[in-house]
């Protein structure tokens, strides 16, 4: 439905289609390799071929947060062909552009920083242990708050509400989460020789 009202608006027929989705992806196939459990039966699912079917027309599937890069990428020119790409959100995901190329690694993972460990003694919803994405997601963010203050919240903006107003507790959840994002782009920094991180989400 999306793809046929985009197309009607701008006036021109849909040559192919490009989805940024959650998860791991099979390039080859379009199809999601692994996702959080927040996304309930997303792993297997042949988003590709799926989509390809309703709409009529090649479709390319890429993980979010690489398509997230390589639109801020492309915006930046090509004087920043070697970025580190980290969407805050749901999870933590991330993205690479080594020499002005997106970089996927051998399982389709590269970059995905969300999912590093040390950050923390607390159980991701992976299953793992310690990952950044224990801190510095918006999920983990509005659980850290409830679990410091016993104080409900709906989500991580009702506590970033609160950190603007003064909140000790929100401030002290969101200063841990800043400094778990900035440790892991540090160390990716290092790691890959990376001048520049972009954050989003």
């Amino acid at each position: 439905g999306l793809v046929a009202r985009l197309a009607a608006e701008a006036g021109v027929a849909v040559a192919a289609v490009g989805v940024g989705a959650a998860g791991v992806i099979d390039h080859e196939s379009g199809t999601i390799r692994a996702a959080s459990a927040l996304f309930a039966d997303w792993a297997g699912f042949p988003l590709g071929p799926e989509l390809a079917q309703r709409v009529g027309v090649p479709v390319r599937v890429e993980n979010d947060v690489n398509a997230f890069l390589l639109g801020e990428a492309a915006a930046a020119g090509p004087s920043v062909p070697d970025v580190l790409g980290v969407m805050l959100g749901t999870g933590v995901g991330g993205a690479l552009v080594i020499g002005g190329e997106l970089h996927h690694g051998p399982h389709g993972a590269a970059g995905e920083i969300g999912h590093t460990p040390g950050y923390s003694d607390l159980v991701c919803t992976c299953g793992q242990t310690g990952h950044l994405e224990t801190l510095a997601s918006g999920t983990s963010i509005a659980r850290r708050f409830e679990e410091r203050t016993g104080r409900p919240v709906n989500d991580a903006r009702e506590v970033a509400e609160a950190a603007r107003a003064g909140d000790a507790d929100a401030r002290a959840v969101f200063d841990a989460a800043g400094r778990a994002l900035a440790l892991a782009c540090a160390s990716a920094a290092t790691l890959l020789d990376l001048p520049i991180a972009i954050v989003g989400g």
